[in-house]
């Protein structure tokens, strides 16, 4: 690789909002050559980007870079690191070669270019290049950025010869083990296990563990990651088998065999080092009793005795550890450790240390993790601590290092300060900072150990190697020794005796440190229970076999909620995570095991080769459950040893490098009710929409500028926000309606919280928007797990409950910290609470996991919506594939977690419609208008549609102070809504008729008109078009002074009087008429006004209000706030030509389902001559009268007659049913109602006094 840098001169228009922008001047198999161009609106447009590019070798291309004019970058910024262009990552992505290119814009700290010329020269491919398949084209195509060239560079897939199968015709048997050592599993415990033994040579049985012999392989995961071949699930043990020679298993027969658990000792080479298991606690191993004894089991040999040792030795190499992992200080990331060391105290930590020889002196490492006791006040606190042997006047070793990072001190001492058994070590905190608070992680040390048969049993090491050697015991006892160098293959040493005692000879190995176990008979682990495991296998997955588009990773109990969306997916399958763990880690809980599945798939799975990966399940950062509180589902990768730590899924699908091959996403489900919610919703979501002009539409929301006073950025970063929800602005298509909900637009209003304001009337019009309904939703600001903004936009505990999409589920994109931080244990990101929402909240949602700077937040969420949007053509890519345009291989991307389905499409249509014109072409107020337009999608098809007519955007300068300045930020608010109606259409060519209100913006600058259709049925298409330029200018005067209709009705168009009844949960509309239409402007004083008497409280809902199918005179508004039991408002609209109306009423919300009478009174009561019975009643229905005595004796029926919803009456002449009038005194009467089989009474008393 080589750069080569010259100077140019670049004159270029520069882009209209701050951003870092390329393209592509030339691109073949030679060469490609970006140009990259600058506007900066605050240092956060100083930081890096970052490009993916497709190379014919895994090897970085030759950089030809020329650099254009130079810039000053302003003196009150501070500008990031200065990288340079540098390549960030190489791997095989898809098969196809790809490298990362890293563009910093930078000249040096002062300076930043405005332009730069890339040139990247290509090497000729060498290897053997095939057609993209399926899958490689949907991963690829929208990621590389010169895939058109690159597609002719897939190379062929990789086929490793990893293909074993485990013998099937036999019986499995599985027992865990905890820590390494000398086991044994009697031959009662077989027999007693239900295995069938009768008939079975127990010389045929054979002993298995996974083939990382317990560890974990957290290295695979959370550093470097590198391309390597699967490795074998299992790998055969070798053992002692007590008693089988005689070829039957009997009582006092056992199985001794050395034995790995979870944690402990590792040696590679000369080096000796303790592996702490991450992952797990249980390490499984797998008894193999097969149905035939044809194949031996492998058993132990005998090690091989050197017949000149050139060395004597009386000791080996011995270890110590301690490590009690207690807490996670950071509640993430990998940060585990002990007790906390405050400043000024100290901490002991006890080490076994049996039969030191102290001639030998002692290695010893302390390991530390930083803390301090108020992060808040002190981040980054200096610490020193002293470690001392026995007391503390035996300094041994001092370490010093600043913030919450892993830190170590190692040191030597002589090994006759030892003591024969226990020993203390002295951790004492000395630190000069009162915040310091590290904590004990782990000590680790190397002695020299007696060869005695004390304290047995033991293990050592030689301390020399490419040797000959004599080891000689002191020992008065019998003891067993094993060479345990190759765990899966060790060997038996053959012990001899002399005057000196008992020894043995052996040949050490070059470069490597033999490792031997002394035990006895006595000292063995004894195995007390095995499981018999029927119907396993290991092979279901990790075979050749037919492959399928979709994987849906979970536990086996989430199997058969999931089976529904597994089936809708159709090329599908449900993973079972258990059969992952048996077919890939040897039964561990290593989430390597679901990396390498989906490795394999890739590699030995026939077409079609998986794309996309769901997660069926929540996951935290305790994978051990030390917290006694985790709840893991479908385990994530967490990152990051410091309070500087992540969690990504990214690493479960990326086997190549950092870029994961598969779109991956996560629904973090904690129950089968969850998964069942969740599949229920997708699968109506794409199968039975809610169709309407709400996937049509796209809300940006943008955070405040003057909020937070500048201490996290520049006044520029704060202004950024809303310049980077422009730049978004500026890639959506034509035909998507755009709503803008920028926080500098609302008042503040000062409050308690932590910042001491709030904007109340933001978080409002944000949840009407959500209800209303929008297919994507894009937050661009500052953030946390739990809130949107510092002036709580939206905040956790007071907005989720009140987050209501009428089934209408947006697409959640938060560009901003934390708020997919999904892998907390004690509380649930808000992100969470919402993709768990039972058909309400989100069909998915993209947002980070942890802390991300404003830059990138910018950059990313930008790469989205131009994958989304792709040369202004709505993508018909799922979204996991939308996603994969942020994963670049850097730590940032790393971070856009999506929560959801990786196959789902976006609720946005998939096809275009022409407007030819409108007539007349000019517009004038209170005028109406034709829009005649095609559609050929279906030319025979018949459907509705939705027209909008919208004036022009508005250009607006907004003032703000802010550390003591007066600051101006510019952007465009979209033009109000002059007209918003339906209408239907049969065929190709279609209209529909619109009226231009009074309230127009009379600028020069034009409006717009915009159209959302269905066609068809089974399925139904949708489709978009839209008009610009449309030109808006005044008209005449009408002669009209009268204001709208109002009035109100339930669904059915029943019309409601005051005191009139709704039952609970039946919609109550608002219905506004008029000859010239109602104003939809929603300008200041012409708005379509809610009031609620209760309490006062106003809303503007204007923006709900649409006209009837084929209307421009009549039309309704959805009434949604009917939480109270009884409903007073009022409404005041305006008509197109500014005549106002109001209305008030009153209703009662009833319980009661279905037939109900309400109000029922007769009057007068008492009566002389007559009275009138009053009713009201919710359905229509028959009514009868029946009148009668005390006693029980009907005196007169009034005959069974049909009355309407609502408010009736009915006269009674006072007379019985033989014409006289009754008598004085009081009588009883009986109201029924009869209705489709329903009958409903009310009795009441009736007096005639005369």
């Amino acid at each position: 690789m080589q750069f080569i840098y010259r100077l140019f001169p670049i004159f270029l228009i520069a882009n209209l909002c701050a951003e870092i922008n390329y393209s592509i001047i030339q691109s073949n198999q030679q060469k490609l050559i970006l140009d990259i161009n600058v506007d900066l609106q605050s240092e956060q447009d100083l930081k890096p980007i970052s490009v993916l590019i497709g190379l014919p070798e895994l090897e970085y291309p030759e950089l030809l870079i020329e650099y254009g004019i130079d810039n000053k970058i302003s003196p009150y910024w501070d500008p990031t690191e200065f990288k340079g262009i540098e390549w960030i990552n190489l791997q095989r992505l898809q098969n196809l070669n790809v490298a990362t290119l890293q563009i910093d814009t930078k000249k040096d700290n002062n300076k930043y270019y405005k332009n730069i010329r890339i040139t990247c020269l290509f090497t000729k491919a060498q290897s053997k290049n095939k057609s993209p398949n399926f899958t490689e084209n949907k991963i690829l195509n929208n990621r590389v950025i010169n895939w058109p060239i690159a597609k002719n560079w897939v190379k062929e897939i990789n086929q490793p010869n990893n293909k074993r199968i485990y013998p099937a015709n036999g019986q499995w048997a599985q027992f865990k083990i905890t820590e390494d050592g000398m086991y044994s599993i009697p031959a009662n415990i077989i027999i007693n296990s239900e295995i069938e033994t009768s008939n079975r040579d127990p010389r045929s049985f054979k002993l298995y563990t996974s083939s990382s012999l317990g560890r974990d392989r957290s290295n695979d995961l959370i550093g470097t990651i590198n391309y390597t071949p699967i490795k074998e699930n299992l790998i055969e043990i070798g053992i002692y088998f007590d008693g089988e020679n005689d070829g039957k298993l009997d009582e006092g027969d056992q199985i001794i065999f050395y034995g790995r658990g979870v944690s402990g000792i590792n040696n590679h080479g000369t080096d000796i080092s303790h592996q702490k298991n991450l992952y797990f606690i249980e390490n499984n191993y797998w008894l193999f009793v097969p149905d035939d004894n044809i194949n031996l089991g492998k058993r132990i040999d005998n090690l091989e005795s050197s017949t000149n040792s050139s060395v004597t030795l009386n000791y080996g190499l011995s270890t110590f550890y301690n490590e009690n992992d207690l807490i996670n200080p950071f509640a993430g990331g990998l940060s585990w450790a002990g007790a906390a060391i405050p400043n000024g105290s100290s901490n002991t930590v006890v080490a076994s240390i049996e039969s030191p020889n102290q001639s030998i002196d002692v290695n010893t490492t302390v390991g530390f993790l930083g803390n301090s006791s108020s992060i808040e006040a002190q981040a980054n606190p200096n610490h020193f601590i002293e470690i001392y042997h026995e007391s503390l006047n035996d300094l041994q070793s001092s370490k010093s290092w600043v913030g919450l990072v892993r830190a170590n001190s190692t040191f030597s001492f002589s090994g006759n300060r030892l003591n024969n058994g226990t020993n203390i070590f002295i951790l004492k905190n000395s630190s000069n900072n009162s915040y310091s608070q590290p904590h004990f992680d782990y000590i680790f040390g190397e002695y020299g150990r007696n060869l005695d048969d004390q304290n047995i049993p033991y293990e050592f090491f030689s301390p020399i190697h490419s040797n000959t050697i004599r080891f000689r015991f002191n020992t008065q006892s019998e003891i067993i020794i094993w060479d345990i160098t190759d765990i899966a293959s060790p060997k038996l040493v053959i012990q001899s005796i002399d005057n000196s005692g008992m020894y043995f000879d052996t040949i050490l190995p070059e470069d490597t440190l033999t490792r031997y176990s002394v035990f006895s008979q006595s000292t063995l682990n004894d195995i007390s229970e095995i499981d018999l495991l029927e119907n396993i296998s290991f092979s279901n997955y990790r075979i050749i076999r037919p492959g399928v588009e979709h994987l849906i990773i979970g536990p086996l109990e989430f199997s058969n909620v999931s089976a529904p969306l597994v089936s809708h997916r159709g090329s599908c399958e449900y993973i079972s995570l258990e059969q992952i763990y048996n077919e890939f880690s040897g039964g561990n809980k290593d989430p390597v095991a679901i990396r390498d599945f989906i490795q394999w798939t890739q590699e030995n799975w026939q077409n079609p080769k998986p794309y996309t990966v769901l997660l069926m399940g929540d996951a935290d950062y305790d994978y051990r459950n030390i917290t006694q509180q985790s709840s893991i589902k479908v385990p994530t990768v967490q990152i990051g040893y410091s309070n500087n730590h992540r969690a990504t899924d990214d690493r479960l699908a990326a086997y190549n490098g950092l870029i994961p091959d598969l779109a991956i996403g996560r629904y973090p489900a904690k129950s089968k009710d969850d998964v069942s919610a969740f599949v229920e919703k997708i699968i109506q979501y794409e199968n039975n929409p809610m169709y309407g002009m709400w996937r049509q539409r796209i809300t940006l929301v943008a955070d405040d500028a003057a909020r937070p006073e500048p201490v996290h950025g520049s006044i520029a970063t704060g202004k950024s926000h809303t310049q980077n929800s422009e730049t978004i602005s500026n890639l959506i298509g034509p035909g998507i309606e755009i709503r803008k909900l920028y926080m500098m637009e609302y008042p503040e209003v000062s409050n308690s919280s932590l910042y001491g304001v709030i904007k109340p009337d933001a978080t409002e019009e944000l949840l009407s928007i959500l209800s209303e309904g929008t297919s994507i939703i894009n937050y661009i600001g500052h953030g946390s797990a739990h809130q949107w903004a510092q002036e709580r936009l939206l905040y956790q505990d007071d907005d989720i409950n009140n987050i209501n999409t009428n089934g209408m589920l947006p697409v959640w994109i938060a560009g901003t910290c934390s708020w997919g931080h999904f892998d907390e244990i004690e509380s649930e990101a808000f992100s969470e609470e919402i993709i768990r929402m039972q058909n309400n909240g989100a069909s998915a949602i993209i947002s980070t996991t942890r802390l991300i700077s404003v830059s990138s937040n910018a950059y990313f969420t930008r790469e989205i919506f131009k994958s989304i949007f792709r040369d202004s053509i709505i993508t018909n890519e799922p979204i996991g594939i939308i996603m994969q345009s942020v994963k670049d291989g850097s730590s940032s991307g790393e971070l856009f977690q999506l929560f959801g389905d990786p196959a789902m499409k976006l609720a946005l249509p998939q096809h275009s419609l022409d407007i030819v014109n409108v007539n007349p072409d000019t517009l004038l107020t209170l005028d109406t208008a034709r829009v005649n337009a095609i559609q050929e999608i279906n030319t025979n098809g018949s459907g509705y549609g939705f027209l909008t007519l919208n004036d022009a955007d508005k250009n607006v300068t907004r003032e703000y102070s802010i550390n003591s300045t007066i600051q101006e930020l510019s952007y465009i608010l979209p033009g109000k809504t002059l007209f918003k109606g339906q209408f239907s259409f049969n065929g190709k060519d279609f209209s529909a008729m619109m009226r231009v209100p009074k309230d127009i913006s009379y600028s020069n600058a034009p409006g717009e008109i915009n159209i959302y259709m269905v066609i068809g049925n089974n399925p139904s298409e949708e489709a978009i078009g839209s008009l610009q330029n449309i030109i808006l200018k005044g008209g005449s005067s009408v002669q009209d002074v009268t204001g709208p209709i109002i009035s109100f009705e339930k669904e059915n168009g029943f019309q409601l009087r005051n005191s009139d009844h709704l039952e609970d949960g039946e919609k109550l509309y608002l219905r506004l008429s008029d000859p010239i239409g109602i104003n939809l402007t929603g300008e200041i004083g012409h708005e379509i006004l809610y009031s609620d008497k209760s309490n006062e409280h106003k809303s503007d809902i204007t923006h709900l209000f649409i006209y009837d199918e084929n209307s421009i005179t009549t039309g309704r508004i959805l009434i949604n706030d009917l939480s109270n039991e009884n409903l007073y408002f009022q409404v005041k609209a305006w008509d197109n030509a500014n005549n106002p109306s109001e209305k008030e009423i009153k209703l009662f919300i009833s319980e009661n389902k279905g037939l109900t009478l309400f109000n029922v009174y007769n009057y007068p009561n008492p009566f002389k001559n007559n009275t009138q019975f009053s009713f009201e009643i919710n359905e229509s229905a028959e009514i009868e009268i029946n009148i009668y005595t005390l006693g029980g004796r009907k005196i007169r029926n009034i005959d069974r007659d049909f009355y309407e919803a609502g408010y009736n009456f009915i006269n009674w002449d006072g007379k019985d049913k033989y014409g006289d009038n009754i008598a004085n005194g009081v009588y009883l009467y009986s109201l029924k109602a009869f209705n489709d089989g329903s009958k409903i009474s009310k009795i009441g008393k009736i007096a005639k006094y005369q």
